[in-house]
């Protein structure tokens, strides 16, 4: 059976006004196609927000060769990580198109996620719409023919629900 292809839905519900607004610390970047956000092993200290544009996540090994691990468009949180105790990046962030990147310092993300809830219900499902689609990434690597992967990729860059 061929894993559903999902996408996270963006989470639009005035986030932007609430970041910008309701937040203290938090810092915008705007970067050119191949600029690095982060590299594996830097200093985690925040989440990250993906206002415009794309960025790829990957992890590299120590021999060199790089997995991509996501491909994230507007409205993706990333470097979520450090909300679980992370004290480095897990993976490296790359821009793949010009990108507007708001980060959130680790403290006032808590804040949010413990006094917003209808901000914390949107996380709680953007999070989750993303472990579903990496554990469909994993059984698509493991039952699947090379075919179908490549459809299956396809379609995920077309923004295909089906």
């Amino acid at each position: 059976m061929s894993p559903t292809v999902r996408i996270a839905p963006p989470l639009t519900t005035d986030l932007d006004g609430l970041l910008h607004s309701g937040c203290t610390g938090t810092t915008m970047a705007s970067y050119q196609p191949r600029d690095v956000v982060f590299s594996q092993g830097d200093a985690a200290d925040s989440v990250k927000y993906l206002e415009d544009g794309m960025v790829k996540l990957s992890v590299s090994s120590r021999s060199g060769q790089e997995a991509v691990v996501a491909m994230l468009r507007p409205g993706a949180f990333f470097a979520e990580s450090v909300l679980v105790g992370d004290a480095v990046r897990r993976e490296s962030a790359t821009a793949v198109t010009g990108a507007s990147v708001l980060s959130i310092p680790k403290v006032e993300m808590v804040r949010l996620l413990r006094e917003k809830h209808e901000f914390s219900d949107r996380f709680i499902a953007h999070a989750l719409a993303r472990s579903i689609r990496l554990e469909e990434d994993v059984v698509d690597q493991l039952l699947n023919s090379c075919e179908k992967r490549l459809a299956r990729a396809l379609l995920l860059l077309g923004h295909r629900d089906n």
